[in-house]
């Protein structure tokens, strides 16, 4: 019988005929520690590689994007629009 508790949730599923149980644990303080060191590392890379900002994207939008609704900005025009920035 599953078991949970504040730290642990336990769950079965069934997948190709077979019951397999599995089980999430909430991750103690030095996991919490290193995970948040992992993201650090991840975004400092990404600032060093010129990713944007959220201040620097609408600064990006504001400027560049005049005529347009932020509404009709899809994936590919903001992609578009990063790079605009990068550039410049």
């Amino acid at each position: 019988m599953p078991e949970n508790n504040k730290n642990k949730n336990v769950f079965s599923v069934e997948t190709d005929g077979k019951k397999i149980e599995l089980a999430l644990k909430k991750p103690n303080a030095n996991q919490t520690r290193k995970a948040q060191l992992e993201y650090n590392k991840a975004f400092a890379e990404a600032i060093k590689s010129g990713a944007l900002l959220k201040a620097k994207l609408n600064n990006v939008l504001s400027n560049k994007v005049s005529g347009m609704t932020k509404d009709k900005l899809d994936m590919t025009n903001l992609f578009k629009i990063s790079m605009m920035a990068k550039k410049s």
